[in-house]
């Protein structure tokens, strides 16, 4: 056991968990070898899927064209075998229809017994088999413009990950996002991509994780009654996720359909960043330092609550949930730091558990219609980018205030309005 008044001992290697063998500088030591491996592992699997995304960006359209071009004979064949008045609508659909589109409607209609393809039922056939392909394999055949591409996924996962842990809504981020990129127009793609924004969660869970590892273990000995601190900060992280888990179980349906849009995200970007300013405008005049306040350590379970409580307004997009919980930790007296580092703990349960219902509930969604590769490429791009930014928001803050994200907020939120009303958005 640790020295009496000494900080507890955050093993790594769970099969010490009920000893004291390692010491803490060697602890320390292997817990940050491992996660800068991890790190630079993660690093080089972004570089290649990056290389290989633009490569598939590139080379795609050649060779849908490629595959347009031998599937138009077939379409041919069919569509000289009819008499003119068969003709024109087959002809005007294959015109109007992506060259994958078409030429997957021509083959399904061949295929179609007791059809001829000399018949009016002929078009009808065609135009139903067109009509049935599913918008993400049009995207991923043909390159349409409203699929997920692997370079669109790189890029929701960018942006996830840098904004998952600031206090500035990668929700927020992620929807206008969304909505730049054109993903639209069609219910099982939209269902899949708001699943998708959340299951990529999971990179930026395990960049933490890795930063964080042996605070998480401290807290798994607490948990098997091996360390108070950890026991009592374990106390203190469900006391934070009951209310948050509560109510977007109860209010998830609500929120999606009055909240997801890009006008209330703009409303919450720029409120929150006046709150932000005020809050550094006082730390200023006052003189606190970060590290001014109530340890991690000593927070209690009613305390928790609070920043539970509060972690609730985030389910409002734009808000942000590392900003709320570490206003609500700076409410109940933590220091800035301690704040920023129990909200980044709080984001881990709250966000497996959200990432979990989710893939749970739309996962089938998500790989019928997104394929694999891409939510592998959005959650390699969230684990980096998270843990890059995880570590230069603690270096930055403990050097100075909140403001700049206040000032960044507003900026935001002032830009997407004007393209919004500019009708780019």
């Amino acid at each position: 056991m640790s020295p009496a008044g000494s900080r507890p001992i955050s093993d790594p290697c769970l099969v010490y968990l009920s000893t004291s063998r390692c010491p803490p500088a060697r602890t320390a030591a292997y817990a940050g070898g491992v996660g800068r491996a991890l790190v630079r592992i993660a690093g080089w699997a972004l570089l290649v899927v990056c290389v290989w995304a633009l490569v598939a960006e590139v080379s795609g359209p050649a060779a849908t064209a490629a595959t347009a071009a031998a599937a138009q004979a077939p379409a041919a064949v069919l569509t000289a075998a009819g008499p003119p008045a068969a003709q024109a609508p087959a002809a005007v659909l294959t015109a109007a229809r992506p060259p994958a589109a078409s030429a997957a409607g021509v083959v399904a209609s061949a295929s179609a017994v007791g059809v001829a393809a000399d018949s009016p039922a002929a078009d009808v056939a065609v135009a139903e088999s067109v009509r049935q392909v599913p918008l993400g394999a049009l995207a991923a055949e043909a390159g349409d413009d409203k699929g997920l591409s692997l370079l669109d996924a790189l890029i929701l996962g960018v942006v996830e990950g840098v904004t998952e842990y600031l206090p500035v809504s990668s929700t927020g981020h992620l929807l206008v996002t969304e909505q730049a990129l054109g993903i639209y127009g069609n219910a099982d793609l939209e269902t899949a991509a708001d699943a998708y924004a959340i299951c990529i969660q999971f990179g930026a869970i395990m960049a933490v994780l890795v930063l964080y590892w042996g605070r998480f273990v401290q807290i798994l000995r607490g948990i098997i009654g091996r360390d108070p601190q950890g026991r009592r900060l374990a106390w203190a992280l469900l006391a934070s996720f009951i209310p948050a888990a509560v109510l977007g179980v109860l209010g998830e349906q609500y929120i999606k359909e009055y909240l997801f849009a890009i006008w209330p995200i703009v409303i919450a970007w720029i409120v929150g960043g006046i709150v932000i300013l005020i809050v550094a405008h006082h730390d200023t005049r006052s003189g606190r330092t970060s590290t001014e306040g109530t340890p991690m350590e000593g927070l209690t379970a009613k305390r928790a609550l609070v920043i539970g409580l509060l972690q609730c307004v985030a389910m409002w997009p734009g808000v942000s949930r590392s900003l709320a919980t570490i206003l609500g930790g700076r409410l109940v007296g933590l220091g800035t730091a301690a704040a920023v580092e129990y909200s980044f703990l709080l984001g881990l349960v709250t966000l497996t558990a959200a990432t979990v219902y989710s893939t749970i509930k739309d996962g089938a969604v998500i790989v019928e219609t997104l394929g694999i590769m891409a939510p592998i490429v959005g959650v390699i791009a969230a684990f980096v980018s998270a843990a890059l930014a995880v570590k230069w928001m603690v270096g930055y803050l403990n050097r100075h205030s909140l403001a700049v994200f206040g000032w960044y907020r507003i900026a935001i939120g002032i830009v997407v309005a004007a393209l919004v009303l500019a009708g780019v958005l």
